[in-house]
């Protein structure tokens, strides 16, 4: 996980904005997110459903942490992997590719590798797209000014949404 996280500056990104005239994005060079580690062994899955239930509720920092990995052991050789992220760091194109990218590396930890604390180049390892710094596309930004033409924004009290995804895998694949 530290490998993918120091190849993605999205993932090592943080906001500041209090006292300042615009906000700023600010990249941390050597800081991981958080990474939580919960063990459940022999937890009723309601008890582990709600634990589940309140990462959700839990509120997410911008300035300290907008990203949190969660690994909760559900069985001896059962886990939940939990990220929960603030959607202004990386879209959801990028979430599957950090998904991927997790699994590739956990997969071929030795062919790389990171079993024995060794890192070998990995073609995984690419950073996920930076949006922040990438020049707008000018025919998609056209387009969607072109699409809400005559379209008043209005605000509304957005019901609670819980998205969630589950992927299995077995190391043996």
């Amino acid at each position: 996980l530290q490998r993918i996280i120091r190849a993605n500056s999205a993932l090592r990104t943080v906001f500041r904005w209090k006292e300042l005239p615009e906000p700023v994005r600010v990249i941390r060079e050597n800081c991981l997110p958080p990474i939580v580690y919960v063990e459940m062994m022999g937890a009723a899955d309601k008890k582990i459903d709600k634990y589940l239930d309140s990462i959700w509720e839990e509120n997410l920092s911008l300035e300290e942490k907008p990203l949190v990995f969660y690994l909760i052991q559900a069985k001896l050789e059962s886990y939940y992997f939990v990220i929960k992220y603030h959607h202004i760091l990386y879209d959801g194109w990028s979430s599957m590719l950090l998904i991927q990218s997790i699994i590739h590396t956990y997969l071929h930890a030795e062919k790389y590798g990171l079993d024995r604390g060794e890192e070998k180049a990995s073609p995984q390892a690419e950073a996920l797209p930076d949006h922040f710094t990438a020049a707008p596309d000018m025919k998609k930004v056209q387009f969607w000014k072109n699409y809400f033409k005559g379209f008043t924004p209005h605000s509304h009290p957005c019901p609670k949404a819980q998205q969630s995804s589950q992927i299995e895998f077995s190391a043996d694949q």
